[in-house]
């Protein structure tokens, strides 16, 4: 591992520090890529320290950089001092006057900044609005362990997947998220009688092909749901029929489709996801750099892919497919969706350039909400940007590079490729590459947004 420069005096931060090296933490599930070929994983072996044994048949799903309690960062000098108990002891310091105003006084970084790597299909989800995360909290606090709402966006920053499903070579992510156009999910039930079967509401179906309609597809979507739920065993029969009922020449929307539902049932065979995924929701095909947002109440599911992904502070989940039947809410799932169906293009963010790079090489990605939104540095060798203050915290990745140094007045850290930086609220930071090689470096932060 390399040796880190750090000049801040104490090895131990004292009190009112401005920039600082952070320990993340790895969430193991199940859907994560295996060893090395994790992203998450492949950073976290500087990203968390050398505690960190990284096994090669072992799935590593995600590297978090928060103070939420479910995945703590720490300092990285001084594990056992989490950065949510400087935030608490200094809350003014580290989170700033405008954060504290704005989130009412909550003493907690205001978003959750990961590195998430999809092996396989996540579950089918949807995270709740603030008015649900309340009632949830109030309903079981173990399993909802906040009361926060859970926007969020998903950034492409891996290799190239294995499958694009007839999207470019360059496709580094694949995601579900939101419903297909009403017209699209219309002609696909229309051409595909082993998804009618497998609703198995031929009056809600039939009401639906005849005047498509949001409420239309909340009674179709429900009652899939429900049977997946209740009739779980039986579903596997309805993938199978849809696989035999299908193999001849299919149109070339369905076939796509139909190829998507293969994969999926490879990785949960006979799952009601089978259906309930590719069939009604937009895939989006992401090249590394693209963004797509989802905000509260809307239906999604991660496919594949190692991306950025940056959350308003909250754990928050409701899952309806891809997991065991009894860990399915499918009740306040439904009643949580907007069953709003809209294009590809709604979801998609765009990449601007970040007022406050000194050198323009540094670009932002902004979601239409006041706790956070993600920057992206670009270094050549001899050639630093300098970010203007900001209000709020910033906590930033070394994604790739040898070598990345950070200043902010005479305080100075170098860190390697994983190393994670806290900057406090109005410190401007220069950052430059390093290294002894001429690829540069990237790194990725999450901070406030405007929050004027």
């Amino acid at each position: 591992m390399d040796t880190i420069k750090n000049t801040i005096a104490s090895a131990t931060q004292p009190k009112g520090q401005k920039i600082f090296r952070l320990r993340g933490t790895v969430q193991d599930y199940e859907w994560g890529k295996l060893g090395s070929t994790s992203l998450a994983a492949d950073l976290a072996q500087e990203g968390v320290g050398p505690e960190f044994e990284l096994e090669k048949d072992h799935p590593y799903a995600e590297l978090w950089m928060s103070t939420h309690e479910n995945g703590p960062a720490s300092t990285f000098t001084t594990p056992s001092r989490q950065l949510s108990d400087m935030v608490k002891s200094e809350p003014e310091h580290y989170l700033g006057q405008t954060v504290l105003e704005r989130f009412k006084g909550d003493k907690q970084v205001p978003f959750v900044f990961k590195i998430l790597s999809a092996g396989k299909a996540l579950p089918l989800q949807a995270h709740p609005d603030k008015k649900l995360g309340e009632e949830l909290h109030r309903r079981d606090p173990a399993q909802f362990t906040d009361t926060n709402h859970k926007p969020e966006i998903a950034v492409a920053i891996g290799p190239p997947v294995s499958d694009a499903f007839g999207g470019p070579p360059d496709t580094a992510f694949l995601g579900f998220a939101g419903f297909r156009p009403l017209s699209d999910i219309r002609r696909t039930l229309d051409a595909v009688p082993e998804l009618r079967a497998a609703i198995g509401d031929e009056r809600a179906v039939r009401a639906f092909l005849d005047r498509p309609s949001q409420e239309g597809l909340r009674g179709v979507y429900y009652a899939l749901l429900r049977r997946g739920k209740e009739g779980y065993e039986d579903m596997k029969g309805h993938v199978q029929a849809l696989f035999k009922g299908t193999g001849a020449s299919p149109p070339e929307e369905v076939d796509t489709l139909v190829r998507l539902a293969k994969r999926v049932d490879e990785q949960y065979p006979g799952d009601v996801g089978v259906f309930a995924v590719p069939f009604f929701m937009n895939l989006f095909r992401l090249k590394k750099g693209e963004a797509i947002y989802v905000g509260a109440d809307e239906v999604h599911a991660w496919f594949e892919g190692d991306i950025i992904e940056c959350m308003a502070a909250s754990d928050n989940v409701i899952n309806t497919a891809f997991v065991p039947p009894a860990q399915r809410d499918i009740d306040t799932f439904n009643d949580m969706l907007t069953y709003t169906s809209r294009p590809p293009s709604h979801w998609v963010l765009p990449t601007t350039p970040l007022e406050r790079s000194v050198h323009g090489r540094t670009t932002k990605i902004s979601p239409p909400l006041a706790e956070f939104e993600v920057l992206h540095s670009v270094l050549e060798p001899g050639k630093p940007d300098t970010i203007r203050a900001a209000r709020g915290p910033s906590i930033g990745i070394v994604a790739s590079g040898e070598r990345v140094r950070f200043e902010v007045e005479h305080d100075m850290l170098e860190l390697p490729r994983g190393g994670i930086v806290f900057v406090a609220p109005g410190c401007e930071v220069k950052v430059g590459y390093v290294g002894d090689g001429e690829g540069g470096a990237e790194v990725w932060w999450a901070t406030t947004n405007d929050l004027e």
